[in-house]
């Protein structure tokens, strides 16, 4: 039974944020590498508390939220069994960490005004070179999500719980 959390420690104009950015696209590294790990202890205690099978989590995150899930990725190989991250960026300039198990779902918008032109391209090679098998959906928009590609989120997550 999936469990959903929708949060984030920091306040920005009103907004929760799962952490601090200096100016748009440009993140504060030290803010999201506390907000890191604290999100990590956090996901543990919910998995040992509700006895979930930590084998089988699957991240979802869009935008800030997706660019957490990285940061996760980054720090904590094989965390989780899947990730599906909408409209991310590089959140961090680190070397990977070899996963063994972690699939990815990347989908970006070739008109998004938010992440940088080819943002998605370095981010999915960075994810490949940790060793994670990437499916890279770009779509014809900007930073708003559409329904082909929820269409097509379903169809892969079926295919990677098959």
């Amino acid at each position: 039974m999936p469990i959903c959390f929708q949060f984030g420690n920091v306040n920005e104009h009103g907004m929760n944020r799962f952490f601090r950015r200096i100016a748009p696209g440009v993140f504060d590294e030290n803010n999201l590498i506390e907000e890191t790990h604290k999100l990590h202890d956090f996901i543990i205690d919910v998995v040992c508390r509700e006895d979930l099978d930590p084998e089988g989590l699957i991240v979802i995150g869009y935008s800030n939220g997706a660019n957490i899930a990285v940061s996760l990725m980054m720090f904590y190989p094989d965390l989780f069994k899947a990730a599906i991250l909408l409209r991310p960026m590089i959140p961090l300039e680190r070397m990977p960490i070899r996963h063994q198990k972690t699939q990815a779902f990347v989908s970006s918008g070739t008109r998004d005004q938010v992440v940088p032109r080819g943002q998605s391209d370095a981010l999915v090679t960075l994810l490949e070179h940790g060793n994670i098998k990437v499916t890279h959906l770009q779509n014809e928009t900007g930073h708003q999500l559409i329904q082909s590609e929820i269409n097509a989120i379903r169809l892969w997550v079926h295919q990677i719980n098959e």
